[in-house]
């Protein structure tokens, strides 16, 4: 049986007008974004009804957080470094995996462009690069759980009204040379 994840996925689910994410997005857009927009904010955090971070640990990976507002569906729409569950729920693994590695690839030389530049560059950028490269490396992060996800060693908890029409990935099995001699 697939173990909840209690790591920092960064995803966003469409479902009609409406986007949900994970308590994790809603934690880490919170905390590592230097620009998150008074409106995301107003509608996450409705007055008189507390967002209780306290149970990451233990639905972290729940799609709970529904947005409706046209500003907030379009705004997490237009994070491309927020994965989009229905754009990658069918990749192939090897395809997730390449992915991780040019975004990798990419980061390291954004990092090593930034640190070859002067000090006064580097002090006036620093909380713009550091943004990027935070959701660059998230990004990969999610891309790895993701293919987590589709080997079945991890699951997600889907909204209510969702939750019976989303197919689970089932583990692979991997056939051994002998099961593909003996048609196995």
């Amino acid at each position: 049986m697939p173990t909840k994840n209690n790591g920092g996925i960064i995803m966003k689910l469409k479902v009609g007008n409406a986007v949900y994410l994970q308590k994790n997005d809603v934690a880490f857009i919170m905390h590592d974004l230097c620009c998150v927009p008074a409106f995301f904010v107003d509608e996450i955090f409705t007055p008189g009804e507390p967002f209780i971070m306290m149970d990451l640990a233990e639905d972290g990976m729940e799609f709970c957080c529904r947005l409706e507002k046209i500003e907030s569906v379009k705004w997490v729409m237009n994070q491309d470094w927020i994965l989009d569950y229905h754009e990658f729920k069918d990749l192939p693994i090897g395809t997730l995996k390449a992915m991780r590695m040019q975004i990798r690839q990419e980061l390291d030389e954004k990092i090593d462009i930034f640190n070859a530049q002067d000090d006064d560059y580097r002090s006036k950028n620093f909380n713009r690069k550091a943004a990027l490269f935070s959701q660059m490396e998230h990004k990969i992060f999610s891309l790895k759980i993701m293919e987590d996800y589709l080997r079945a060693k991890i699951s997600f908890v889907f909204p209510d009204e969702l939750a019976k029409s989303m197919a689970v990935p089932q583990k692979r099995k991997k056939k051994t040379w002998f099961g593909r001699f003996f048609r196995q």
